[in-house]
């Protein structure tokens, strides 16, 4: 679970952050150093909103909580090739659909490239 301050971080942030892994060990906080923010992670979300609503009574501390971001970190790291043909009988005439993607990435946008798929 993310935590934040809503305003400016103060010491007593941290502090009731230290205490509370300090009288429980299964609690446990950590700064993402790709969405910087600080999760908080327990056994449970109960137990999490326990630890937020002491912190805001005893140290007068105004934090929100929220879900951590995912960073997705997906890219294209080789070339693919394939050719495939869809058949889709509808009616009386099928009409098939070509896909080529011998190289996507050297092709520009040509629509006089394009096929016309009722003249296959």
């Amino acid at each position: 679970m993310a935590i934040k301050t809503q305003g400016i971080e103060t010491p007593n942030f941290f502090q009731a952050l230290q205490r509370c892994q300090k009288e429980d060990p299964t609690f446990k906080v950590h700064l993402d150093q790709t969405s910087e923010r600080t999760i908080i992670s327990g056994m449970g979300e109960l137990h999490l909103e326990i630890y937020v609503e002491r912190m805001k009574r005893e140290y007068n501390v105004d934090c929100t909580t929220g879900k951590p971001r995912v960073n997705f970190r997906e890219t294209v790291t080789q070339r693919a090739e394939f050719n495939y043909t869809h058949k889709k009988q509808t009616g009386l005439d099928s009409t098939p659909g070509l896909l080529d993607t011998s190289n996507p990435l050297n092709m520009a946008w040509n629509p006089e490239r394009m096929l016309d798929l009722r003249t296959l």
